[in-house]
């Protein structure tokens, strides 16, 4: 613990350091203008300088600051002579099985209206599958599609003199599930929302798993919460969604445990592996392999989640009631809702396993990050906690 402080506390005064030089630099080109007005190669200077603060800005994650320091570049460098690097086209190299695949392509760019990304379709069709196009840096969603054969979305970033190289799969008609969508890099199905209340009712009242009920010394399976049970058995021994809830809401108050235990027993009955995804299936259905924050872009709106401010009253909604909330995948509510247990450790020393996005109640803008998340033992359950399902290849 003392050499972790030690070096904290030494990368602290090195950044500290390179702000200060900075800003010292900064000061000398101001100083050196107005010793001599007619001084050239300041504003290239400053470029330059500016530009190297995005690249760790875009390195740190913090996207917000990265477009501070382009908006400084663009200002000092009109002529793009400093930037023009960043402006060198990408090869974009496409193939797939079936040959022959038409080709939609988008564009991500900021909404006109809100602080959020959206696909804009390109100006000019790209041509069908295989195909090599130059195209410019970017974030970028393809549709491709066959007839006899499902659409498939693949988003990607497309970074400047880049050669970005792809072969995908598309499957026959019929084969994603329904609920679900399909994840090409990785060729998964992950279900487009969490499971219900009204789905877990059904694995609740399966005659197995009230009998490990009755077993358990401590509550398992129904859900639970900081005052206990949730869920309350009727006459005949079933449990019954409570009045004040919705079977359309997210299953919460549940534990890791309990949804491996839904994920067996669902396969067990359709006769298909279901699993929790891993961190890496969740976090790609939530960023579709391109740099955001958010599943929708860099910008945080509470009121484009279910979180603690997004209505008048804090309280959990029916999943997909929050649009905007959507990856570039087609899935709903991997930012708010209910933070989700992921197949992964989040401190595998204390034994706690990973939880994605956040909830309803939650309020800081960096839990709802595709990269924030928390932790919780795998027995832990709240009415803040839920769960999705995987299915592969």
């Amino acid at each position: 613990d003392c050499d972790l402080d030690r070096a904290s506390r030494r990368r602290e005064s090195i950044r500290r350091d390179r702000e200060r030089t900075f800003f010292d630099l900064m000061a000398l080109l101001s100083e050196a203008e107005r010793l001599d007005p007619r001084v050239a190669g300041a504003d290239a200077v400053r470029a330059r300088f500016y530009l190297e603060k995005m690249e760790e800005a875009l390195l740190a994650r913090d996207f917000i600051e990265a477009e501070l320091y382009r908006e400084l570049v663009d200002r000092h460098d009109p002529d793009g002579a400093v930037t023009a690097h960043l402006r060198r086209a990408c090869t974009l190299d496409v193939g797939a099985t079936p040959r022959g695949a038409s080709v939609a392509a988008f564009r991500y760019e900021e909404h006109p209206d809100e602080p959020r990304l959206v696909p804009v379709p390109l100006p000019a069709p790209l041509p069908p599958t295989p195909f090599e196009a130059a195209i410019e840096p970017g974030a970028y969603q393809l549709v491709l599609s066959h007839e006899g054969f499902e659409d498939l979305r693949w988003s990607f970033d497309a970074d400047p003199g880049e050669r970005v190289s792809a072969t995908l799969r598309l499957l026959p008609a019929g084969s994603t599930p329904e609920g679900f969508v399909y994840v090409p890099v990785g060729e998964y199905w992950i279900m487009e929302r969490e499971v219900t209340c009204g789905e877990y009712l059904a694995f609740l009242n399966d005659p197995a798993t009230l009998a490990a009920i009755d077993a358990a010394e401590t509550p398992i399976r129904v859900p639970r919460g900081p005052d206990g049970v949730s869920w309350a058995r009727g006459a005949g021994g079933r449990y019954a969604i409570p009045a004040d809830w919705d079977a359309r809401w997210p299953a919460i108050g549940v534990s890791y445990r309990d949804a491996e235990a839904y994920a067996r027993w669902l396969s067990e009955r359709d006769g298909r592996a279901y699993a929790l995804p891993t961190r890496e299936e969740w976090t790609r259905a939530a960023h579709g392999d391109m740099r955001r924050t958010y599943p929708f872009g860099n910008a945080w709106r509470a009121k484009w989640v279910s979180s603690c401010y997004s209505r008048p009253t804090a309280m959990p909604e029916p999943v997909m009631s929050y649009p905007v909330d959507r990856s570039p995948y087609g899935c709903f509510d991997l930012c708010g809702s209910a933070a989700e247990w992921i197949d992964d450790w989040f401190d595998e020393e204390r034994g706690f396993k990973r939880l994605g996005g956040s909830s309803w109640g939650m309020t800081d803008p960096a839990g709802f990050a595709i990269w924030g998340g928390n932790g919780a033992p795998p027995d832990a359950a709240s009415h803040a906690y839920g769960f999705r399902l995987v299915i592969r290849r």
